[in-house]
């Protein structure tokens, strides 16, 4: 009879279905033939406003608060304005210094770029810095100014906090191609929970969809 061809290969064992090797081939190559489209996965960075902030002549010091959180953020700081000033910065928590710096030295006195923190910080003539905050939870950072030409001036920091990494991007190089659905389908065959991407728990068809959605949508 023409329906025993086209027999049921699965079976329902505690509401899961679970599929024969032949009809996930089936399922692969037919998701395969709607792959054509190369993604691009652009690995930015999320970067906050600089915040500004005054200081008077070498020997003064500013005491800012930070909460930082699991992102593991990048911080940058640099002087502003009127160039000549420089600056060591100190983190502190509770049980004390965890981490320090010092900004660059300046190449320049008196040189004037005002309020334009994106070329001061890329401009030798201005003091600068940057470090990685691996610490977490309240912060106090301590910026002490060790040079301060005319007495006063402006400067100002930043935290830069990394993209999430693309997800369907699973031979991470930095593109969105088969190789990637190849990379699932091993994941999936070997009965890795990375390619659970319902999140049930389980490995069934229904991560080969939600694969499949986030692999269209692409990585931003």
């Amino acid at each position: 009879m023409w329906y025993k061809r086209w027999k049921w290969s699965g079976e329902v064992r505690a509401g899961q279905v679970v599929f024969s090797k032949g009809v996930f081939l089936m399922f692969r190559i037919a998701l395969f033939a709607v792959i054509s489209s190369v993604f691009a996965v652009a690995g930015v960075a999320q970067a906050q406003d600089w915040e500004r902030f005054t200081f008077g002549p070498e020997g003064d010091l500013i005491i800012i608060s930070l909460w930082i959180d699991d992102d593991a953020p990048q911080l940058q700081i640099t002087d502003a304005f009127l160039s000549g000033d420089q600056f060591s910065v100190r983190f502190v928590d509770r049980s004390g210094t965890v981490d320090e710096f010092v900004c660059s030295d300046p190449t320049s006195v008196g040189d004037e770029i005002g309020a334009d923190y994106d070329a001061a910080f890329t401009d030798d003539r201005w003091s600068s810095g940057e470090i990685y905050l691996t610490h977490r939870g309240p912060l106090s950072m301590e910026i002490s100014v060790t040079a301060s030409p005319f007495g006063q001036g402006g400067a100002a920091y930043r935290l830069i906090f990394a993209e999430p990494p693309c997800r369907v991007d699973l031979d991470g190089d930095g593109q969105l191609t088969i190789f990637d659905f190849l990379e699932f389908q091993n994941l999936f065959d070997a009965g890795d929970l990375a390619a659970d991407f319902d999140e049930d728990g389980r490995l069934t068809i229904f991560d080969f969809l939600a694969f499949q959605n986030e692999f269209d949508a692409g990585c931003e």
